[in-house]
């Protein structure tokens, strides 16, 4: 089994799981830096899932969404030329109220957008 098929069996059973408890240590004990770009977007994604999880559960806690702000950064600075991570990040904080994360969401679509004008899932949740 090759390193980059263990790391998708992690991804698939944090993502089955929702214990992205698993993720955080796996971020702690790995240097981002030696992911191939794929890897680092697999990271990205699940790093907005987690967000997104935590948002669905509490998105009046200030520590819930100060910690969502955090993920998606990070995601963000894993991927930042991945126009899907901008995408998955608009939807995850267009489902909230917080007048913030809904600036956050257009923000990120119109960066979805423009890494990728062709873009149809982007422009779709922009206009949803």
């Amino acid at each position: 089994m090759t390193e980059s098929r263990s790391l998708e069996e992690f991804f698939n059973e944090v993502i089955a799981s929702h214990s992205f408890d698993k993720l955080d240590e796996f971020i702690k004990l790995r240097s981002m830096s030696t992911l191939t770009q794929n890897e680092r977007s697999l990271v990205a994604k699940m790093l907005i899932l987690q967000a997104h999880a935590q948002l669905k559960e509490n998105q009046t806690s200030q520590e819930v969404l100060d910690t969502a702000k955090k993920a998606f950064q990070k995601a963000i600075e894993l991927a930042p030329l991945d126009p899907e991570i901008w995408q998955q990040k608009g939807i995850a904080c267009a489902a909230c109220e917080s007048p913030e994360l809904l600036l956050e969401a257009q923000n990120s679509f119109e960066a979805a957008t423009q890494l990728d004008p062709w873009f149809f899932d982007a422009w779709y949740a922009w206009a949803a």
